[in-house]
């Protein structure tokens, strides 16, 4: 996104065919500290299951810049057909270009899933949780997210659909009355009260807790 990646995000490399594994010699990773470049070490590694997939590991710290250069033929398929050059400079956010939700969840004990979902309802993170306690979800972009909670019956860590056959039901959800507006630099603290179902009727406006 724009050349900003999140802490801890895999840096992954995707080919349309079956790669070999790269030629390092081709291949620097360079931290840029104003005009200096130091080079940095760096590892590969295949993807377990799939073959057109490869993972990059180094040492990133949050707000310094690198510039990731390979020369033509550092990577290859197994039918030899090479890689152009390239160079691509990427950075790693800071935390204060996050924002955070703490859920104080209660009034109910027993498995369940809270789920953070985007407007369009697309699940973000979900935690798993089997009594009263907070869900915390860090390191978030902003924007508008909502709240989903499964009752989680039977334990699976998803939600389970009804079957006719058996006459079982699906099994029970509840939202978070209001959309949450998450803020770069802003951390919430929000109770929810889940011994009550709420049907997904969401007021217009987002929530406004105190933060930083």
């Amino acid at each position: 996104d724009n050349g900003l990646l999140r802490p801890g995000q895999q840096i992954s490399f995707v080919s349309p065919t079956p790669v070999k594994f790269p030629d390092t010699t081709k291949i620097k990773l360079y931290a840029l500290n104003e005009d200096k470049q130091t080079v940095k070490p760096y590892s590969f590694k295949a993807d377990a299951s799939n073959s057109c997939i490869l993972y990059m590991k180094a040492d990133l710290k949050q707000g310094e810049t690198y510039l990731f250069v390979a020369d033509s033929a550092a990577f290859k398929n197994l039918w030899g057909e090479r890689s152009d050059s390239a160079g691509v400079k990427f950075s790693i956010r800071k935390d204060d270009s996050f924002g955070s939700l703490k859920m104080n969840i209660t009034n109910y004990e027993g498995n369940r899933v809270v789920q953070l979902l985007t407007k369009e309802e697309k699940t973000v993170r979900e935690i798993t949780m089997q009594k009263t306690g907070s869900a915390d979800f860090k390191l978030l972009d902003k924007g508008i997210y909502r709240l989903r909670n499964i009752y989680d019956l039977n334990g699976d860590g998803k939600w389970t659909t009804g079957d006719f056959l058996t006459g079982r039901q699906p099994e029970p959800v509840s939202f978070f009355p209001m959309e949450i507006e998450i803020k770069e630099n802003w951390n919430l603290n929000n109770d929810w009260d889940i011994s009550k179902q709420q049907a997904k009727v969401l007021k217009p406006s987002a929530v406004k807790a105190a933060g930083r």
